[in-house]
C-alpha cells in the first residue's frame, strides 16, 4: 500500500542510516550508508534484517544500523540500483560478468526485489540474442534457485536452444544432474521448442517480454 503524504513525512523525519559493509578477506571492508526508507521500499525484505533492532532509538542517539555481507559482487550492484534506479552500464559487458549477472537476479529473488531483478533479466535477454551463457552461469541459477522460478525456466529454454542448434551437446547435461526439479524443467522446454512456443528472437518484444519478468 501506498503510503499518505502525512506518514511518509513522519517517516522521513525519523529516518536513519544503514551502514552495509562488504568484507573481502585481506582488503579494506566497502562501507556504503543508504538511508533506512530508501531500503525499506526498494528492497524490504532486506530491510527486514534490521527492523528488530530499535530504529528510533538509534535515529535520535546519531548511531547506525549494520549490515555485514562476505565479498559478493551482487551485493555492490544491487545497492547501485537502489540508489541510482539503474544497472551499471558495464555489466555483462565482459565474458566473466555471465555468473555475476544471475547472481545477481537471484539476490533480487532472495530479497523480493522485483525492479532490480526485472533490469538484469532485460539485460540477459539482451545478452542472449547474441551470445550463450556459460554453463558455469547456467547451473549457479539451477543450484541456487527453486523449481519453478521464471530465470531456471529461461536457462531451461536456453539449453535446449543449444542442443537443437548443435551449439551444445547433452553430454554437457552431466553437470545438472541431481538437481531437483531439473528434468522436468528441460522436458517441458523441449517440448515447447518442438510446438514452436520458443522464439529466442521475439523475446524482448512488448507482448513477449512480460513472461520473463516477475
Amino acid at each position: 500500500m501506498t503510503p499518505s503524504w502525512d506518514t511518509f513525512a513522519n517517516e522521513l523525519q525519523n529516518d536513519l542510516f544503514v551502514r552495509i559493509t562488504v568484507s573481502e578477506v585481506g582488503l579494506n571492508d566497502t562501507v556504503y550508508r543508504v538511508s533506512y526508507l530508501t531500503l525499506k521500499h526498494a528492497a524490504p525484505e532486506l530491510a527486514k534484517q534490521v527492523v528488530d533492532l530499535d530504529r528510533y532509538q538509534y535515529a535520535f542517539s546519531g548511531k547506525e544500523l549494520k549490515l555485514d555481507y562476505p565479498k559478493s559482487p551482487e551485493v555492490h550492484i544491487a545497492l547501485y540500483y537502489i540508489i541510482h534506479k539503474e544497472l551499471p552500464s558495464d555489466l555483462l559487458s565482459e565474458r566473466d560478468h555471465e555468473e555475476i549477472a544471475i547472481k545477481c537476479w537471484c539476490f533480487g529473488h532472495q530479497f523480493k526485489m522485483a525492479h532490480f531483478q526485472n533490469a538484469v533479466m532485460r539485460k540477459v535477454l539482451l545478452y542472449l540474442q547474441s551470445s550463450n551463457l556459460s554453463l558455469d552461469a547456467i547451473a549457479t541459477a539451477f543450484k541456487t534457485l527453486q523449481q519453478g522460478s521464471v530465470m531456471r525456466r529461461l536457462l531451461a529454454e536456453e539449453l535446449v536452444v543449444g542442443i537443437r542448434d548443435r551449439e551444445r551437446s547433452y553430454g554437457e547435461l552431466k553437470q545438472f544432474e541431481g538437481i531437483g526439479g531439473f528434468l522436468t524443467e528441460f522436458v517441458k522446454a523441449m517440448d515447447e521448442y518442438d510446438d514452436d512456443e520458443i522464439d529466442t528472437d521475439k523475446r524482448l518484444d512488448d507482448d513477449r517480454v512480460g513472461a520473463y519478468l516477475v
